[in-house]
């Protein structure tokens, strides 16, 4: 094909794909479903054969995200600084949740504990299905508890958490198989 017509053919396709959108992502999904095996052993296959180029690229392609970063953060600092303290005064309640689930991977790592991560609306969300201590009903709760315990290898994720009080999550620590025996103190 000459320059022109493969331009004219990209153009016919993309006209199609405009028009057919639904139709040729379903047919893609579904190739791609049945292909699955094949698929992934080539991909592991050209993995294993290009390890260590594929590395490479990776450890350049970080290197030169850090080194512009490092150079915008050198050019525009003030601003960054300034736009970083503005949603940090706005947004306190985030931080605090935020750095308590960073606290509870991180114990859940230390305990070579199963971390399936979460976000922290889908956190809200799981939690905003309970509206009560999942103890003792009271509606002023303020911990998250594992209700099976990381020390007793529960893992960290989203079906493995609920709103304990402060006083019912001391009382189970790490209690596990946990029966609701213990008579809350309200």
């Amino acid at each position: 094909m000459n320059e022109t017509a493969a331009e004219k053919k990209r153009a016919r396709d993309r006209r199609y794909y405009a028009k057919n959108k639904e139709a040729v992502l379903a047919r893609q999904k579904l190739w791609y479903a049945e292909n699955y095996s094949t698929i992934a052993t080539t991909k592991r296959a050209y993995y294993l054969a290009n390890r260590d180029e594929l590395l490479e690229k990776q450890r350049a392609d970080v290197e030169g995200r850090r080194r512009r970063s490092a150079q915008h953060y050198a050019k525009h600092g003030e601003r960054v600084r300034a736009r970083l303290q503005k949603w940090t005064a706005e947004n306190p309640e985030r931080i605090k949740k935020s750095q308590l689930e960073r606290d509870r991977r991180r114990r859940a790592r230390v305990r070579s504990a199963t971390v399936v991560p979460f976000t922290l609306d889908q956190l809200e969300q799981r939690l905003s299905m309970y509206a009560r201590c999942w103890i003792c009903g009271d509606p002023r709760w303020t911990d998250v508890d594992h209700v099976k315990p990381l020390a007793k290898g529960g893992p960290h994720m989203l079906a493995n958490l609920r709103p304990a009080c402060e006083a019912c999550n001391s009382r189970k620590s790490a209690t596990w198989p946990f029966t609701t025996t213990i008579s809350p103190t309200r």
